[in-house]
């Protein structure tokens, strides 16, 4: 039995020596002791990474010509011209040495998989040194691969995998390989009606899923090699239409691995097809992504909710509220709330999170989603869980003292960091927060931090506008906040962190774009998300919070 360990595969195990002549065997032992075989060439190791040359003396070269004269072992033969042509470089050891590799494999095709790919592989880089020289080699030894396809001895992966090692591997040979591929996708896809009916679990069906991406993957970038564009093309539609019948087809609830798979492979097509050729074929494109996020509100309902027991924080939070002697200093408990935390909490790094949200994070408009990518709901959660806080302290406060309309008034009058032309709009929006009118102070407040933003950065005398075709457009928020803005260290970097992982990052909440767009949903604006966005206009009333970067 061959051994394969770190350094490749170990020559001496596997060299069967069949001499008559027992002079040569110390000699040929210590020819082959320590010698390993990997395609990209022979080299000795003797537990030193940094000398694995083949380097053996001129005297002993000689003697293993003469031995080769007399031997009959083909992969004896194969081994030895491969070592004579590392030491030589010449031509005629390296066409004997692939010549006897290839003889050896079509007389003892029966061997492991990984032996025959290794002798091809290494063929193949012998030979692709010169073309011209070695062209009748490499012409059999693609018939001896494409033999071992028929006869089922290897897939078509396999098959690529030594044959792409030829540098000279033509465009019909990359184009065959290509529809190779395809086929197979659709050959999987279409043993999956079976599988369903045969109780196929989700585990062993989101494999059959993955595989039909991995053949799609790999007959796209056979295309990309020779410059085909238009089949590129005609693929990513292909595997969009693939997919989405599979969502269709599949149970989300009993295959929730599989269904994700496809909803995410789904989306990735439809953007890499080109948009005349998704109109060309009449594909509703606003139909797939509305049923798309109907999908993924699905999977979302469906999982466990996560209980958090807040009692403790909630029994402080009355004893704190009720021991205020008025409604100022209990604005005030509540806007200095987590006034020692800081955006560096969210850890994105946290295995149990990432876990747990890794496969499906949405935005209401169906357009955005990222399915195992980088996550933001770490963010969203850190700022939900602050926001409910902030929701108890403002239900407190109402019991206690309802709203007072005019102190609220007065104390907005008097403020420095609320920007004079938006104070009765900010006034507004507060005092229909403090009542819990979540819709309206949603949209009064939330489109103000671009206000504030526009008013920080013009006090700084940094251009808030943009040039459009000759007319000066104000930026929007995702404009105004841009690395450039970030590396100026002006503006509170918690406050930048917070409008782009709630406002901006169309992967995690995405809130300006739902509100901009009406894209919000009745149940979702009483999200704690919001109340946190609303209770940090409050923070910079109060100056509890610092606008600028101390």
């Amino acid at each position: 039995m061959i051994k394969i360990n770190s350094f490749g595969y170990d020559v001496a195990s596997f060299l069967y020596i069949q001499e008559k002549d027992h002079k040569y065997n110390d000699f040929l032992k210590f020819i082959f002791s320590n010698l390993h075989l990997r395609p990209e060439g022979i080299f000795y190791d003797d537990g030193n990474f940094e000398s694995r040359n083949c380097e053996i003396q001129e005297s002993d070269v000689n003697v293993l010509i003469e031995t080769l004269a007399e031997s009959k072992s083909e992969i004896f033969k194969a081994l030895s011209y491969d070592i004579l042509h590392t030491q030589t470089r010449k031509n005629e050891h390296a066409y004997f040495a692939a010549e006897n590799y290839l003889s050896f494999l079509s007389n003892n095709d029966n061997y492991d998989l990984s032996i025959i790919s290794l002798f091809c592989k290494r063929i193949i880089v012998i030979c692709s040194k010169d073309k011209d020289v070695f062209n009748d080699i490499l012409m059999s030894l693609n018939k001896y691969v494409y033999t071992l396809i028929k006869k089922n001895k290897i897939d078509d992966l396999i098959a690529y995998n030594i044959l792409s090692k030829n540098k000279y591997m033509t465009k019909g040979e990359h184009s065959l390989f290509a529809r190779k591929f395809y086929k197979n996708a659709l050959l999987l896809c279409s043993g999956i009606t079976l599988a369903l009916d045969n109780e196929i679990d989700d585990f062993r069906l989101n494999g059959v899923v993955q595989n039909i991406k991995l053949s799609f993957d790999l007959s796209i970038k056979l295309y990309k090699k020779i410059n085909d564009a238009k089949l590129i093309n005609k693929l990513h539609f292909k595997s969009l239409i693939l997919f989405w019948d599979l969502i269709n087809l599949l149970d989300c609830k009993k295959y929730s691995n599989s269904y994700v798979s496809c909803i995410f492979f789904a989306e990735q097509s439809i953007k890499l097809t080109p948009k005349n050729l998704l109109r060309t074929n009449n594909f509703n494109i606003a139909h797939f992504e509305f049923e798309i996020q109907k999908m993924k509100s699905i999977l979302i309902d469906a999982q466990e909710p996560i209980e958090l027991d807040m009692s403790n924080i909630k029994n402080n939070i009355e004893c704190a509220v009720s021991n205020t002697k008025s409604y100022h200093q209990a604005l005030l408990l509540m806007s200095q709330y987590t006034s020692n935390v800081s955006h560096h909490h969210i850890n994105k790094d946290d295995d149990s999170l990432n876990k747990l949200f890794q496969q499906v994070i949405i935005t209401s408009d169906g357009r955005t989603s990222a399915i195992g990518g980088e996550s933001n709901m770490n963010a969203i959660l850190y700022y939900s869980f602050h926001g409910f806080v902030i929701k108890i302290y403002k239900m407190e406060i109402y019991n206690k003292y309802g709203v007072d309309k005019e102190h609220l008034k007065e104390m907005i009058q008097k403020s420095i960091n609320i920007p004079e032309e938006i104070k009765s709009f900010v006034c507004t929006g507060i005092e229909r927060w403090l009542l819990d009118d979540m819709i309206s102070s949603s949209f009064i407040l939330i489109p103000l931090y671009e206000a504030l933003l526009r008013d920080i950065l013009k006090k700084e005398n940094i251009s808030t506008q943009t040039n459009n075709n000759g007319s000066q457009d104000e930026k929007s928020l995702s404009g105004l906040i841009n690395s450039e803005l970030e590396m100026k260290n002006i503006i509170n970097q918690n406050l930048i962190i917070e409008m782009k992982e709630l406002m901006i990052v169309k992967t995690g909440s995405n809130i300006r774009n739902k509100i901009s767009h009406a894209l919000i949903r009745d149940d979702e604006i009483h999200s704690s998300l919001y109340d946190f966005l609303c209770w940090r206009w409050l923070t910079i009333l109060t100056e509890s919070f610092n606008l600028k970067q101390k």
